[in-house]
């Protein structure tokens, strides 16, 4: 094999556009230029040479000549809408921020963001490549559809941080999201509340695990929907669920949670109704505790402490609940 050949510059960089296409779902690079658009700008005089643009924006392209850079970015971040809280990054690519950018010695500069084409949902990319030519600034730009791989992505992320049977977060992703919380310090009360679901197990035996798979569906959209304002709800266990309650005051969350405990909760499946319960125990943040860890612990002394003396209802943890517990808990071994 002549190795000469294969560490040219071509051939080098005709295999990292290959495996650059590859990586976002095409077949060659050829395919991902004819499913991308295009351009060349002139960011000082606000002028654009060299356009090509997808099929996805039909009817609204027009020729070059009809085009200043400052309305063509306006075209490209049209239908923009906002994933998971992003802001609009039309921003870091208008006039003045890729001057900005140059002056600091960046040549180049990329973006994703979602938007709307043809009544569809879709995952742009954009990316300059910045340099300076008889004292203007240029920016050579490729825009590329980026769906299929970011769907790809959401689904993988999707199936490592949620629980198949409840659609809540599982117990790793759960516990990550809720510390880095309180690594934020994070002001005014919050609630650590931990949920069971009482006798599940009896549950399974007497109707099936078909029936208690459900019944744990149930669960989730019922927490979500009771209890999802300004919350991170996860599944902590087989019966156990735990759940993070924010911008509250300690007042509100007692009324929240008393107002949850009290309600009917029942399940149809197959045109028969079941009804179900819960134990609920929750500590409060900061007044009881500061550590994610340390009120997790005094909410599953609280349901302790109301499980020793009948399930179905819900309690705040109280200093001395532990011992407390014990003692009942030696009182009835007694008995």
């Amino acid at each position: 094999m002549d190795t000469r050949s294969f560490n040219s510059d071509s051939n080098i960089n005709s295999l990292a556009a290959s495996t650059l296409a590859s990586f976002f779902g095409y077949e060659s690079f050829s395919s991902l230029l004819s499913s991308s658009s295009r351009f060349c700008a002139d960011i000082t005089r606000n002028s654009v040479s060299d356009l090509v643009l997808d099929d996805s924006f039909g009817a609204d392209v027009q020729s070059v000549e009809n085009y200043t850079y400052d309305t063509l970015l306006n075209l490209v971040f049209s239908g923009f809408f906002s994933q998971d809280n992003e802001s609009n990054p039309a921003a870091e690519f208008s006039r003045e921020s890729l001057s900005a950018s140059f002056a600091k010695g960046q040549r180049f500069v990329s973006n994703s963001f979602s938007c709307l084409r043809n009544r569809m949902s879709c995952r742009k990319v954009l990316s300059c490549g910045l340099r300076e030519e008889n004292g203007s600034l240029y920016a050579e730009c490729l825009l590329v559809d980026i769906t299929e791989y970011y769907d790809k992505q959401n689904l993988l992320r999707h199936r490592a941080e949620y629980d198949p049977l409840t659609g809540l977060y599982n117990r790793n992703a759960m516990d990550n999201y809720i510390a880095d919380f309180f690594n934020s310090y994070p002001e005014g009360e919050v609630a650590i509340v931990l949920v069971d679901v009482n006798s599940l197990r009896q549950f399974n035996d007497i109707y099936g695990h078909y029936v208690g798979d459900a019944l744990l569906g149930c669960v989730g959209r019922e927490l979500i929907r009771c209890l999802g304002r300004d919350s991170i709800i996860g599944r902590n266990s087989v019966d156990s669920f735990l759940v993070l309650l924010k911008n509250r005051t300690a007042q509100e969350i007692d009324d929240e949670l008393k107002a949850f405990s009290e309600a009917m909760h029942c399940m149809e499946k197959d045109g028969r109704i079941y009804e179900y319960n819960y134990s609920i125990g929750y500590a409060l943040y900061p007044q009881q505790g500061i550590m994610y860890s340390d009120l997790a612990r005094k909410a599953s002394v609280a349901i302790g402490q109301l499980k020793a003396v009948g399930r179905n209802g819900y309690k705040k943890y109280e200093e001395g609940a532990k011992r407390e517990l014990s003692q009942t808990a030696s009182a009835a071994n007694k008995a």
